[in-house]
């Protein structure tokens, strides 16, 4: 996922390029992104507080004997996904490099 800090990262690297095809003065260019990251950082705070409120909330009502086995379920799952994401980009990266390697070749 693409956070506000890389967002910010990047767009700094960029900043002149993209000053100029905006035609907007640098300094201003900068201020609006450091405002739209600020703003954005407050929003993602905001929505994990609520989730993690909400997911708390949720979990409550699962019996507290069965909690701790839901919870080591679930961490299995998140891992699953992780681990089959890893594989997508592993095949990913795989597949660029052979048609980087075809793409020289002509």
């Amino acid at each position: 996922m693409f956070g506000f800090d890389e967002f910010s990262r990047v767009v700094n690297k960029n900043e002149k390029k993209l000053a100029k095809f905006l035609n907007l003065d640098k300094s201003i260019l900068s201020r609006t992104i450091d405002g739209l990251v600020k703003n954005g950082q407050k929003t993602s705070d905001v929505i994990n507080r609520e989730s993690d409120a909400y997911y708390e909330q949720a979990l409550k009502q699962i019996p507290r004997k069965n909690r701790e086995q839901i919870i080591e379920n679930i961490a299995i799952l998140a891992q699953a996904f992780l681990d089959y994401e890893s594989q997508l980009e592993s095949r990913a990266e795989c597949c660029k490099s052979t048609h980087d390697r075809s793409e020289r070749g002509k």
